[in-house]
């Protein structure tokens, strides 16, 4: 008898060990450490926008690798934005918000290469530090990826010899595309595989 209660002992305790390694919903317990994703449903009509925007995305970020001017630029920055407000009306709470947070930075991107590119072409003054013709915005969006330089101590404008300026030159206008496409592609992964699942 006593053998037969040792079995039913540690088949009691192996059933028990099942039970507690699972939660109430009968799933395995998250142990990863990982937040779990909520379960989301997305529309047609976001499905639909989403699309879209990525069609639209995806013709600006090609062209601007091939080299693209700055009018066709503009015509397809004002379309991509046109059909990225409808995604970002439609984008559901909750849904690859990190994804979503790519997309706004790449359309800034592309904003700032814009505005980048026209100081160039009406031959404004260089961005300078402190904060002058948008310093500050260049230097936060491309994380101090642009080329620099300082004015030296005989520069004509005095106020800004000595300081650090940012050259109006076609490889920082590269480097903001770059950003800008590397944005737009890190979310375009995300939202497809999130898509894709769902």
């Amino acid at each position: 008898m006593s053998h037969h209660r040792k079995i039913t002992t540690t088949l009691v305790a192996m059933l028990m060990l099942l039970v507690t390694s699972c939660n109430r919903s009968g799933e395995p317990d998250n142990r990863s450490g990982e937040p779990e994703k909520p379960d989301i449903k997305i529309s047609d009509v976001f499905r639909d926008q989403m699309m879209r925007f990525l069609e639209s995305a995806g013709e600006l970020d090609a062209s601007s690798g091939q080299g693209v001017n700055i009018l066709t630029l503009k015509e397809q920055l004002a379309k991509t934005k046109s059909s990225y407000e409808l995604v970002a009306a439609t984008w559901p709470k909750g849904f690859e918000p990190d994804a979503r947070k790519s997309f706004d930075e790449a359309v800034r991107g592309w904003d700032l290469t814009i505005q980048f590119w026209a100081s160039k072409i009406s031959k404004s003054d260089d961005p300078v530090e402190p904060n002058i013709n948008g310093y500050v915005d260049y230097l936060e969006y491309s994380g101090n990826a642009l080329q620099t330089d300082v004015h030296g101590d005989s520069f004509i404008v005095e106020d800004y010899r000595g300081k650090k300026y940012i050259p109006l030159s076609d490889t920082n206008i590269s480097i903001l595309l770059s950003l800008a496409s590397a944005h737009y592609k890190a979310g375009k992964t995300s939202v497809l595989a999130a898509i894709s699942q769902n």
